[in-house]
This record gives C-alpha cells, sequence and structure tokens, in this order.
C-alpha cells in the first residue's frame, strides 16, 4: 500500500483565458467556467500525492462536491489548492479551494481512486476492442 499522510497539499496558479470562459461554452457571461475550475482541482490533487505514488500507478477522479461561488475575469490568477483530507486502501479524499486575488471563487471536495496503471490501460482496451 502507498503510504499517504493527511494534510499532504499543493498549490497551482493559473491565468485566466479567453478559452477558460463560460462564454466560450455556451454560456452568455465572460467568467471564468466551472468546469475549468473542477479541472484544475483535478490537477492540484494529482500534483499533492505525485510523489507519493509509485510509477506503476495511477489517480483519477471518482468525485467533485464543489461549490462555484465567485466570478474571475479574463486575464486572472486563480490559486487553487489542495489538503489530502482521508485515504483508504483505494480511495483519497481532498478540500479544495480557489481564489482569486484573496476572494474564495471555489471550495468543496474532490475524491480519487488509486489504481495500478496496467491494469487501467487493459480495461481501455478492452473499451476499444469492443467499440469498433
Amino acid at each position: 500500500m502507498t503510504p499517504f499522510s493527511e494534510g499532504l497539499t499543493a498549490t497551482l496558479r493559473y491565468r485566466v483565458q479567453q478559452r477558460d470562459l463560460a462564454s466560450a461554452w455556451g454560456n452568455a457571461f465572460p467568467v471564468l467556467a466551472t468546469p475549468i475550475l473542477l479541472w484544475l482541482s483535478e490537477l492540484v490533487c494529482m500534483k499533492a500525492v505525485e510523489g507519493c505514488i509509485a510509477t506503476d500507478q495511477i489517480t483519477l477522479g471518482l468525485g467533485h462536491n464543489s461549490r462555484h461561488i465567485g466570478a474571475s475575469l479574463e486575464g486572472a490568477e486563480i490559486a487553487v489548492s489542495a489538503v489530502l483530507k482521508a485515504w483508504a486502501e483505494k480511495t483519497l479524499e481532498f478540500t479544495v479551494q480557489a481564489h482569486d486575488r484573496s476572494r474564495l471563487v471555489m471550495e468543496g471536495i474532490h475524491t480519487r481512486a488509486l489504481l495500478q496503471r496496467d491494469r487501467f490501460e487493459q480495461k481501455l482496451t478492452a473499451l476499444r476492442v469492443h467499440a469498433t
């Protein structure tokens, strides 16, 4: 089993680009789209444990329970942080937050699965065979 300790943290910074705006996703408002914040929270959770998982392991997103509570404009720098809150044999649970300057714009929980890379790749190969 991979050794984790509660409290593992990571932060990433991201500058909002035009392609990240809700208006680029079919919404009328030129503000950071929620799916981008969720993607950034996944990235920062992966970063938090990257030095703790074996090379034959991967983590995959299982779920989000987050609230997007503030709008961010194009050009804003978003700081997204993750803290490992709990873990079981194959599940990692993180608290995540995003700030735009000093404002909280997103908070929540993100859950990831810990898997063996080769087993997941075998499942993908089987999906490809059945899809053709």
